[in-house]
């Protein structure tokens, strides 16, 4: 989280706050001053844990620092609070995906043993959400913004343009609209590209399908990618035991089988489109290293794609076998620590870009909070524990208060 370079004197220790972690093994003075946080949140699979197991004041973190600190987390997790390590997630920033790769020998890790208990592995993924918008990104830069991007499989393009033509098309219907595409999901902006939601609802099936219907020969691969990235998606995003069902889709429904053919779709149909696509592109003749490049998504998405597959349907089926009764797989994504820092924003009022001071007196009140709420079950408004509640309720009506009255005379 972005914070506000500022230096604190604490009276209570005498120490200046607002420095980074491991300022004694930098420059001067200046160059130790945070301009981030880095928290490390702990998210149950199947409880309602939510928290925050340390924060540390940064300015630009490494790999190494990140394989030090995040061993340090699972050392104390596995041996104190006796919690049991099965997967970590992170964005797709250099530094993450460095700290992963330093767990194997090839650029494709996607598990590693668990140092405080080899029996078991720990799964590195990215977060979802994350990889829907860099998919998104992709294809909007595909045909447009200056050609930076112009992708290709089984001899067709894959556009933006095919997309715009769906907006446009459902622009000129004024009784009803058969997608949610608005001018938003066309014309991306600084904020807009950020939004998830948008990123859904345009690689969604019902874009897939008009594509699919209307855009022609062409434009077939286009519509065949994004139906596959909506199914990814949503076998990646289940959330709900009954999600599923109210939508009618069973790719939402929760994971309760090691035999479920969405493992398939997974392993072999999604990920065997994506290593095809690079096969054809790499055995592609009479284009140059740079050209080829453009024909593909980024490197850091293929990648991204590939270990995060792996590491969800792996990490799902242990779950399974090991006695856990379902798996929602929306557990495995960031949305816990993006609420986090909400939560930061929210207790700055007009303030939201808290200071070191002020981000640590804030984690504090927040993991109170979160304390506090472990103890009581969300079992709903009208029940109540004995242990917390000892009053006996009776239905005997209380007196009225007796109101006051202004009397006003006039003469």
């Amino acid at each position: 989280m972005n914070i506000k370079s500022d230096l604190v004197f604490y009276r209570e220790t005498g120490n200046v706050v607002g420095f980074i972690n491991n300022a004694n093994e930098c420059g001067s003075l200046s160059q130790n001053v945070a301009t981030h946080c880095l928290v490390l949140m702990v998210i149950g699979v199947n409880s309602n844990l939510k928290y925050s197991v340390g924060w540390f004041p940064t300015k630009s973190t490494t790999a190494t620092d990140l394989y030090a600190i995040f061993w340090e987390a699972v050392a104390h997790l596995e041996t104190y609070c006796n919690l049991k390590v099965i997967a970590s997630t992170s964005d797709k920033a250099s530094s993450n995906m460095k700290f992963i790769a330093l767990h194997g020998k090839d650029d494709m890790v996607y598990k590693t043993t668990n140092l405080f208990s080899p029996d078991r592995e720990i799964f590195f993924l990215s977060d979802a959400p994350h990889l829907l918008k860099t998919i998104r990104n992709n294809l909007s830069a595909s045909g447009s913004k200056e050609n930076s991007r112009l992708l290709w499989k089984n001899g067709k393009n894959l556009l933006w343009r095919h997309v715009v033509e769906v907006y446009e098309r459902d622009m000129q219907n004024e009784l009803s609209k058969a997608t949610k595409l608005t001018y938003n999901h066309i014309h991306l902006s600084s904020f807009s590209v950020m939004k998830v939601n948008l990123a859904a609802q345009v690689l969604s099936r019902s874009v897939g399908l008009i594509i699919e219907e209307y855009g022609g020969e062409a434009a077939t691969e286009t519509a065949r990618f994004i139906k596959l990235v909506d199914r990814f998606f949503d076998c990646l995003n289940v959330r709900s035991l009954y999600e599923g069902e109210r939508k009618r889709k069973p790719d939402l429904m929760p994971y309760t089988s090691v035999d479920d053919p969405r493992f398939q779709f997974l392993t072999e149909d999604f990920l065997g489109y994506i290593r095809d696509w690079k096969d054809q592109v790499d055995n592609r003749q009479g284009f140059n290293k740079t050209e080829t490049s453009k024909m593909f998504l980024s490197y850091q998405t293929y990648k991204g794609l590939v270990i995060t597959t792996k590491a969800v349907v792996e990490a799902t089926k242990y779950l399974i076998q090991h006695g856990v009764n379902f798996v929602l797989t929306n557990k495995f994504c960031q949305d816990p620590v993006e609420e986090h820092f909400g939560r930061h924003r929210a207790l700055g009022r007009q303030s939201d870009n808290p200071t070191v001071y002020e981000f640590g007196y804030q984690e504090y009140k927040l993991r109170l909070q979160r304390s506090l709420a472990l103890q009581i079950k969300p079992n709903g408004n009208v029940t109540r524990s004995s242990k917390l509640c000892e009053i006996e309720i009776d239905d005997t009506p209380l007196k009225k208060k007796r109101r006051n009255t202004l009397v006003t005379y006039k003469t």
